[in-house]
């Protein structure tokens, strides 16, 4: 794996659950149910589905950048983690994370 795989990996999981919270027809997950009680009119859910979006990815885009160093996580110091694939190959050099992250979930 390399770490334009890595981040698309997270990239497909944002995705993937965007779909489903903004999903009208799966009643099991909370989020859904929830949102469903606001009996929101179709322009307040298209802004409530457009504010899901724009969380996640800064969530995901928080965690990356954790990852890689550029920003801390909570309250900790901020320090570089080191992410290996299963061949335990360092899958990214400082800074690689961050410039892939920004390309696909801010661009």
């Amino acid at each position: 794996m390399n770490v334009k795989q890595f981040v698309k990996n997270f990239k497909d999981e944002k995705d993937s659950l965007l779909e489903l919270y903004t999903s009208d027809e799966n009643n099991q997950v909370e989020v859904v149910s929830k949102i469903k009680n606001m009996n929101l009119d179709k322009k307040q859910k298209e802004i409530m589905d457009e504010m899901l979006n724009d969380i996640l990815n800064d969530v995901f885009y928080t965690v990356l950048l954790a990852l890689d160093g550029s920003t801390s996580i909570g309250n900790s110091k901020q320090e570089r983690f080191k992410i290996y694939d299963e061949k335990d190959i360092i899958i990214s050099k400082s800074g690689d994370i961050e410039s892939e992250a920004y390309e696909q979930f801010m661009s």
